[in-house]
């Protein structure tokens, strides 16, 4: 299994949203007045992952699907951007990948399930930790917040040091400002040009987000109350300028619809078809060391315990 740091972003940018938003956020373990644990209430979200691109970009590990090469007929959020009008001159751009999920949001919980492959994330804010798991092959990896963080920064440094060799001016421009090492940070604003829209039985409105200036992500949020998450996700993996990130922790409601822009015109679009509330499965955001699930390492190796998971075994 691999898991692209891009996409771990992306998805948690696509549920934050709803942080701030007061809502009916029960925590597992208190007691009604029966004396029994109340159960954790959680909001389902099923959901389709869409990536557009240019053909030479498909990743090996979408090699071989049905949907390869389809012609991108165009998306009526994506037309009109600067980097969808560049595509045409780049190349043709046709669907990479789609993916549908069935999503489970509780107070700083999120659970993932792919369709695709029965694979799940399971990000705790609580525990500052996501867990993968392969529930084919009862297998699980583990990654801190502090891992991503330094993952995050080390990739920053490689960047700063590939851009001596990045001819195109524009794009070293454009990557001198993102990275903050060009004058001024990039500043976020916030659009909202007033359109309001009905999805998944949901009112929402339209809102456009830019990051220097450059179209970071448009949306459509609703303001449906719901379960509140951890701000620190905004600036997970160092991706947002610490302004940027209060900025846009200011941005309530439920992000329901998003389009982000991707490098040579491509773009990943999120769309919820339904929602629902629910109550968690027993085990939904449990540890999977806890569930059976073995603990891999690095290479994909069953991993050692650590000394504070032997303790815990004690």
């Amino acid at each position: 299994m691999r898991y692209p740091l891009r996409y771990l972003l992306f998805l948690c940018f696509a549920l934050l949203l709803s942080a701030g938003v007061p809502g009916a956020e029960s925590k597992p373990g208190k007691k009604a007045a029966s004396g029994k644990p109340q159960s954790l209430k959680v909001l389902v979200l099923e959901r389709t992952v869409t990536t557009y691109g240019r053909k030479e970009d498909k990743g090996e590990e979408d090699e071989g699907k049905e949907d390869e090469g389809e012609e991108d007929r165009g998306d009526e959020e994506h037309d009109g951007d600067d980097d969808g009008a560049k595509a045409g001159a780049e190349g043709k751009i046709v669907k990479l990948d789609e993916k549908k999920y069935t999503v489970k949001l509780a107070a700083g919980r999120v659970r993932e399930l792919s369709r695709h492959d029965n694979s799940v994330t399971v990000i705790r804010s609580d525990l500052a930790v996501v867990w993968f798991i392969d529930a084919r092959n009862r297998t699980y990896r583990a990654m801190t917040f502090r891992k991503i963080n330094d993952q995050a920064a080390e990739a920053i440094e490689r960047l700063k040091r590939r851009l001596p060799i990045i001819n195109d001016p524009a794009e070293n421009k454009r990557i001198r400002e993102l990275l903050g090492i060009s004058g001024e940070p990039p500043k976020l604003t916030i659009e909202r040009p007033g359109d309001n829209r009905k999805i998944a039985g949901e009112i929402c409105e339209r809102v456009v987000v830019k990051l220097g200036g450059r179209v970071f992500f448009k949306a459509w949020v609703s303001r449906r109350r719901a379960p509140g998450v951890d701000k620190r996700w905004l600036t997970l993996g160092c991706y947002l300028p610490a302004g940027a990130a209060e900025k846009l922790a200011g941005l309530k409601g439920l992000l329901v619809e998003a389009v982000f822009p991707l490098p040579r015109g491509g773009r990943m679009e999120i769309r919820t078809q339904k929602i629902t509330e629910a109550e968690a499965a027993p085990g939904d955001f449990d540890d999977p060391d806890a569930l059976g699930y073995k603990k891999l390492g690095k290479r994909g190796k069953p991993a050692g315990k650590s000394d504070s998971d032997k303790k815990k075994s004690k």
